[in-house]
């Protein structure tokens, strides 16, 4: 997921993209869509 427009929405679904979400930090491939607990909670 990425944040377009202040909104979450699905990337495309050939998209392949690893992150490690719950390790206390906002890596690579993270953000606060798809790791909203590393990377500063969700936003609506």
């Amino acid at each position: 997921m990425a944040r377009v427009e202040g909104a979450c929405v699905t990337t495309a679904p050939d998209a392949h993209l690893c992150a490690k979400c719950g390790d206390g930090a906002c890596d690579a491939g993270e953000n606060d869509c798809n790791c909203p607990g590393d990377c500063g909670g969700s936003r609506p």
